[in-house]
């Protein structure tokens, strides 16, 4: 089985330099691949792709792959895998830090005759 989604050309008017466009295509491409693979997969079975309104095989078209739901479900694959990313990135919690009960010390002084309760 041959996928239509993988097969691209970064040069596309073939003038041997990569324009501000193909680089913005490539991007937008390589976006698009998780969803259109997805569809590109859903439309071999025509039954499926029948009742979903996938055409996205040779004997339909691909017209699929450049729509809502490919965008979709590229977006459904992206955004998790940000937020995993930003989430393996971020510092571990400090268990040893300052607990709840205690404060840390106020950057204004309370004045003296301030009523403070101690336990």
């Amino acid at each position: 089985m041959q996928f239509q989604t993988l097969q691209w050309v970064i040069d596309i008017n073939g003038d041997g330099t990569f324009s501000l466009w193909e680089l913005w295509e490539t991007a937008r491409w390589a976006f698009r691949i998780p969803g259109s693979l997805v569809v590109e997969f859903i439309g071999q079975f025509p039954a499926l792709a029948s009742i979903l309104n996938i055409s996205a095989s040779p004997q339909t078209g691909y017209a699929s792959l450049s729509g809502l739901i490919a965008k979709t479900l590229s977006l459904l694959f992206w955004v998790p895998l940000l937020l995993w990313t930003l989430g393996r990135g971020a510092p571990a919690a400090d268990k040893t830090g300052p607990s709840a009960e205690t404060s840390d010390p106020l950057l204004i002084t309370l004045s003296d005759d301030y009523p403070i309760k101690y336990r």
